[in-house]
């Protein structure tokens, strides 16, 4: 059910820049790199900012979602992109203890 909402998501493209953003978020935690890829293609800036100033691949690495996240700096995603907290992608495997490595 979650993943037809994403797609739905995906296909109402044109949407205003804050909703791409938490749709590109919601598919980054949900790992669902179909519609990561869909938004993408369709324009969603992979760096689009959502809710407290989050980027899609912190969103994945939170999520512990590596296939997202490797997508995602294929894309070009800013591995320093830095949150209202000042977490970045790279602090939270620190704390998260053990996701395997994107690189």
């Amino acid at each position: 059910m979650r993943r037809r909402g994403l797609l739905a998501a995906a296909a109402a493209w044109p949407v205003v820049a804050h909703a791409s953003a938490d749709a590109l978020q919601a598919a980054a935690e949900a790992g669902d790199v179909t519609v990561l890829r869909r938004l993408l293609d369709a324009g969603t800036p992979v760096d689009a900012r959502g809710t407290r100033q989050r980027t899609a691949l912190l969103v994945a690495t939170h999520a512990n979602r590596v296939d997202a996240a490797q997508l995602l700096i294929g894309r070009g995603a800013d591995v320093n992109a830095q949150d209202d907290q000042q977490d970045s992608p790279f602090l939270t495997p620190e704390r998260g203890a053990g996701w395997r490595s994107c690189g």
